[in-house]
């Protein structure tokens, strides 16, 4: 499970995403997150679970924004491509 603690609160849009880099066994991969807002108090803003199906894929676990005083905003998993593929 993956941690994402928020301190620092700076504006703007925050994107959590996992790849299938590699397995011996090419199995699933489940892969959880959680967004945790620490300031001023400890918040958790979002947990979740996604499976991960192959090696080479990837998905957005989370997207959330933070606005100019320090909200969380916009919580979501729309997907985001991050991993820039070569060669295709």
């Amino acid at each position: 499970q993956e941690i994402v603690t928020l301190r620092g609160l700076v504006p703007g849009e925050y994107v959590v995403n996992a790849h299938y880099y590699e397995s011996k066994d090419k199995l699933p991969v489940d892969v959880s997150v959680a967004v945790v807002k620490v300031n001023p108090q400890a918040e958790i803003v979002f947990t979740g679970t996604q499976q991960i199906p192959t090696k080479g894929d990837e998905r957005t676990l989370v997207r959330f924004s933070i606005d100019e005083l320090g909200n969380v905003i916009d919580i979501n998993t729309r997907p985001l491509t991050i991993v820039q593929r070569a060669g295709l």
